[in-house]
C-alpha cells in the first residue's frame, strides 16, 4: 500500500510538471481562474473499538485555476483551504498494558488497568489542499454537464482536540509480587470523578481520490458558474507513527487522557457535499478574450 501511494505522489508531481510544460508550447488554449467553496459531510474517518463515532459537518473555500486545452477538457488545479471535524464517545473504556513505574521501590514492571466512563472527545482539522484534476463536460443546449476525476494533495494547517473522561480508575498489577495496587495517587494508582484534555493533534498530509460532477452555467460572456456535488476519499493514513493508550500513565500524578485518534491504528479523511465555483475567462477580465468558438470540438 505504502509503495503504491508513493507512486501516486509521483504521478501527481510528475502530471504537474507535464501539463506546465504543455502550457509553454500549447497555442490553442485559454485560462479560467475562480472562487468557491463547498459543504457538507467533511470528517475523519478511523475504528474506535471501544465506542463510536459521529461524523463532523465541514467545508472548503478557495480559489482555483482550469487550463482548458480543449473545447470540452481542462485541466484543474487551485489552492483550498479545508475544515473537517468529528467526535468520539463511549459509555466505557477498559485498557490494560504493560508500564514501568519510576518510582524507587517499584523495581518491575507493572500490567496497567484504566478504566472510565463517559468518555467524549471532538476533534477539528484545518488542511491546505491542491488539487489536480481532469475535468470534461458535454454540452446540452445552452448549458453543460461536467465531471472531473484526479488527486487531492492536503497538508496539515491546524489542529485541535478536546475531551473528557469521568469515574476513571487506574490500577497497577504486579505479576512479580502478584499484588493489585490501587489507592497510590503518589504512585499513579487512584480514582477521579473527571479528566479533561486538549491541544493539537499530531497529524501527516494525505493523498485523496477527488471526484466532481455538475452544471456548468453562463453567466456573462467570459464568466460562469458551477454547480454541483464533490467527493473525497483520503488514500493514505494521517495519523502519527506512535500510538499512545487513551489514559497514559504518569507516575506520581493523575493520568493523561490523549486524543483516541492517538489510539486507533488509521484516521483518514473523508468529505461528500455541495459545490458552487464563480469562473472568469483570464484573458476577457484583462479585455484580451480566446472565445471558446476558437476551439475545435
Amino acid at each position: 500500500m505504502k509503495s503504491l501511494i508513493y507512486k501516486m505522489r509521483r504521478v501527481f508531481f510528475l502530471t504537474i510538471l507535464l501539463l506546465a510544460a504543455h502550457m509553454l508550447t500549447a497555442q490553442n488554449f485559454y485560462h479560467e481562474v475562480s472562487v468557491g467553496g463547498g459543504f457538507g459531510l467533511s470528517t475523519l474517518r478511523y475504528d474506535f473499538s471501544q465506542g463510536s463515532r459521529d461524523n463532523g459537518l465541514g467545508g472548503y473555500v478557495g480559489l482555483g485555476y482550469s487550463y482548458n486545452f480543449h473545447y470540452n477538457w481542462a485541466m484543474v488545479t487551485g489552492l483550498e483551504f479545508e475544515f473537517s471535524g468529528a467526535s468520539a464517545s463511549s459509555d466505557g473504556i477498559d485498557y490494560t498494558y504493560s508500564i514501568t513505574p519510576t518510582y524507587p521501590q517499584a523495581g518491575y514492571d507493572f500490567l496497567y488497568r484504566t478504566r472510565g466512563e463517559n468518555f467524549e472527545e471532538t476533534h477539528r482539522v484545518v488542511y491546505m489542499n491542491i488539487p489536480l484534476m481532469l475535468r470534461g463536460r458535454y454540452e446540452i443546449g445552452e448549458h453543460f454537464l461536467y465531471g472531473a476525476a484526479g488527486l487531492r494533495l492536503g497538508l496539515p494547517i491546524s489542529s485541535s482536540h478536546s475531551g473528557s473522561i469521568r469515574n476513571a480508575v487506574t490500577t497497577g498489577y504486579s505479576e512479580y509480587s502478584q499484588q493489585v495496587h490501587s489507592n497510590e495517587p503518589e504512585n499513579g494508582f487512584s480514582t477521579y470523578a473527571t479528566l479533561n484534555s486538549s491541544g493539537n493533534l499530531d497529524l501527516k498530509a494525505y493523498l485523496s481520490l477527488a471526484l466532481e460532477v455538475g452544471a456548468e452555467w453562463s453567466v456573462t460572456q467570459g464568466c460562469k458558474l458551477y454547480s454541483g456535488l464533490y467527493f473525497n476519499y483520503g488514500f493514505t493514513n494521517i495519523s502519527a507513527d506512535t500510538k499512545q493508550p487513551l489514559l497514559g500513565y504518569q507516575s506520581g500524578t493523575m493520568p493523561k487522557l490523549n486524543s483516541v485518534t492517538a489510539v486507533v491504528d488509521k484516521v483518514r479523511i473523508m468529505s461528500f457535499g455541495v459545490t458552487l465555483r464563480f469562473a472568469m475567462d483570464y484573458e476577457w477580465f484583462f479585455g484580451n478574450a480566446k472565445q471558446e468558438a476558437e476551439f475545435e470540438r
